[in-house]
């Protein structure tokens, strides 16, 4: 079975000056796949004056490296990699390995880096399961400042089976929490290449994020389209006004053929 892929990154507009702090990986070896998207955590440089970019970057380059080196278990690949860098800084993490012989593949997340795996017919065969500190404090990887102790919290793994036509999108939290499930799902629905299907979502992040006034009856000027993220908030604050969360924002469409 063959894998299309497509990316896209979207630097928060604040931080665009030096790329943001998300980092990604694609690469492939004669059996294998690797998929990685990393987000970090954005609080190290209000706290320690340090962005927590080159660290996610640099994390992810020696994943990549070791993957092609010949590791293809993702836990093995995140705790050899974090033992070879010694920048600190935090992330959350997505890892999928594809076994092309066999079809099946391995998840490894840490935090709100997130997967959803759709079957061709669009129905969801998978999806990954954020874990959080406490709310709005993902889980992380990390090399602690001053100290560079590693600390890695508990990650969610999971076996997929991989069928002809499934589409696996990987993405840091800011896609999953400015665009609905059903959002993505339907976007993506038809004969569309992993290319197309990037460029869609592409465009709906972009005006959900910065250029979104509803168009429904019932919205006045300057009106924001609710979001998963402003949803959630609203369970504690009830007058939490509607719209994004703006974000870096990285993603990755795997489509299989």
């Amino acid at each position: 079975m063959a894998q299309e892929t497509a990316f896209a990154m979207i630097p928060h507009k604040d931080k665009r000056y030096f790329g943001g702090e998300d980092a990604f990986a694609i690469d492939f070896m004669a059996q294998y796949v690797l998929l990685v998207v990393a987000d970090g955590i954005g609080g190290w440089k209000s706290k320690y004056g340090y962005s927590a970019g080159k660290f996610t970057h640099s994390l992810v380059a020696e994943i990549n490296n070791l993957f092609l080196s010949g590791i293809q278990d993702p836990e093995t690949l995140v705790e050899e990699a974090i033992q070879n860098i010694n920048i600190p800084g935090a992330c959350t993490m997505i890892i999928v390995v594809i076994n092309k012989l066999t079809n099946i593949a391995y998840a490894y997340q840490v935090g709100d880096a997130d997967y959803i795996l759709l079957s061709g017919d669009g129905k969801i065969k998978s999806k990954g399961t954020p874990l959080y500190r406490s709310s709005n404090s993902p889980f992380r990887i990390a090399r602690e400042h001053m100290t560079l102790e590693i600390d890695i919290d508990e990650a969610v793994t999971k076996r997929l089976e991989i069928d002809e036509d499934d589409m696996l999108i990987l993405a840091s939290d800011g896609l999953w929490d400015n665009l609905f499930i059903q959002e993505i799902i339907t976007s993506v629905q038809g004969d569309l290449d992993s290319e197309s299907i990037r460029d869609i979502l592409l465009d709906k992040i972009n005006l959900r994020l910065y250029n979104d006034p509803p168009v429904d009856p019932g919205y006045k000027a300057g009106d924001k389209y609710p979001t998963p993220y402003s949803n959630e908030r609203k369970v504690s604050d009830p007058d939490y006004a509607d719209g994004p969360k703006i974000d870096d924002t990285t993603f990755i469409v795997c489509q299989m053929s």
